[in-house]
Parts: C-alpha cells; sequence; structure tokens
C-alpha cells in the first residue's frame, strides 16, 4: 500500500501542473484541507485525483471552480469526508506516533551530523583506527528543543490544515509558531550546557536508525486500507 500511495502521489503531482494559477490558490486549500481529515494517506490521494480531474475538467470547459463546486469550498470538502471511511482511534494514534518517530529520528541526525565528535571519529571508524567511541552530550536545552519541534510538528501542522479556509485562525497559527520559536532560542541560550545524557555516538546512530524503521512501520499501520 505504501508504494501505491507514492505512485499516486508522483501522478497526483504531476497532473496537479496543468491547474490554471487563478484555481491554484482554492485547489491548495482543498487539499490541505483534506490532509487534516480522519481519511487514509491512500483514500487522501484518491480523493485528490477526483478533485485535480474535475478542475482540469472545468478548466476545459471554461468554467470557474465556483461554477462547478459552489461558494462553500469547506462544505464541499466536508461532505466528500463524510462520503468515505475514517480511521479508527488506534489508527490516528499509529500515524501520531509515527510523526513523532519520524520529528525524532530527523532532530537526533542533525544532532549526531553536527557534532564536533562525530566528524572527529567518522575517518578514524572508516579507516579502522577508531579506539573507544566518543559520548554525544544530550543538554536541557536539546530535551526542550526537542519537545517543542515535535510538539509544532503535530500540532500547529494539524491546525493549518483543519483552518486552511480560514485566514484569522491561520494568523493565531503564526504567533503560536513565532513563540515556539522564542522558546527554542532562550532554551539552547540558557540549557544548552546542563547534560542530562551521555550516550556512546554508535549508540545514537542505532537509536536513530529504529526510530526511523519504527516510524515506517507505524505509518504502515495507520495508512493501511
Amino acid at each position: 500500500m505504501y508504494q501505491k500511495r507514492k505512485e499516486l502521489n508522483r501522478e497526483n503531482n504531476t497532473l496537479d501542473k496543468q491547474i490554471f494559477a487563478e484555481n491554484q490558490g482554492v485547489f491548495t486549500d482543498m487539499i490541505c484541507y483534506l490532509r487534516g481529515s480522519s481519511l487514509s494517506a491512500y483514500d487522501q490521494e484518491r480523493v485528490r485525483r477526483d478533485l485535480t480531474e474535475m478542475v482540469l475538467d472545468a478548466q476545459e470547459r471554461g468554467d470557474t471552480l465556483s461554477d462547478v463546486i459552489g461558494g462553500d469550498y469547506k462544505a464541499f470538502c466536508d461532505e466528500i469526508i463524510a462520503s468515505l471511511p475514517h480511521k479508527s482511534a488506534g489508527r490516528r494514534a499509529a500515524e501520531y506516533g509515527g510523526i513523532v518517530c519520524l520529528a525524532a529520528a530527523v532532530l537526533g541526525s542533525i544532532k549526531i551530523l553536527l557534532s564536533p565528535s562525530f566528524l572527529t571519529w567518522l575517518p578514524d571508524f572508516l579507516t579502522g583506527r577508531a579506539a573507544a567511541p566518543p559520548y554525544l552530550l544530550f543538554s536541557l536545552g536539546d530535551a526542550l528543543l526537542c519537545a517543542a519541534i515535535l510538539t509544532a510538528s503535530v500540532l500547529v501542522v494539524e491546525q493549518i490544515v483543519r483552518n486552511a479556509f480560514d485566514a484569522e485562525k491561520d494568523k493565531d497559527v503564526k504567533a503560536v509558531c513565532t513563540a515556539l520559536g522564542a522558546s527554542l532560542c532562550l532554551s539552547l541560550l540558557w540549557l544548552g550546557e546542563i547534560v542530562l545524557l551521555r550516550v556512546p555516538l554508535p549508540a545514537a546512530c542505532a537509536a536513530v536508525a529504529a526510530l526511523y524503521l519504527l516510524y515506517r512501520l507505524l505509518d504502515a499501520a495507520g495508512n493501511r486500507p
């Protein structure tokens, strides 16, 4: 199912390029709103294909989206979403768990790649000269940074897609993003020296790989047909 979804996504991306500029704004809002629904990722791509073909057909006839859909785009999307099966609470929990694992894997990879000890140890490891592996230090600032980014990846994105047709609520989301950004800067400046964990570098690399694998498993579980 993952491969079918990725293939359908690629096909949809190609078709989207044929949508006229005057229709792109509303179409993007509709797809963004669709992403916030409880439909599986595969069903979202199927609906996206239907919407794309509908828009392209309207363009060929010379009709506007308002002519085809009416003025209430949100209500139109809600009708489509309501007509399809939704994910269970367990599958949605698996999906959110996958998002958290992916974000943690990405942040862990960045932490490793930017670590001076990793850049020093890697050449010795590749040439067989490495002795005891260095340690990667995780500070309180790192923990707060990770928590803030994970929160943003779940809550802020969720709010953006749910309020795709509401410009006023978009402003509120931007304000939350600004507050999160400020908290990140403060956490790094004031708490970056308080070490919480010392993890051997190979163990940190293994943990990142395990988190990515867990993300793939949870994503498959959350988006199975």
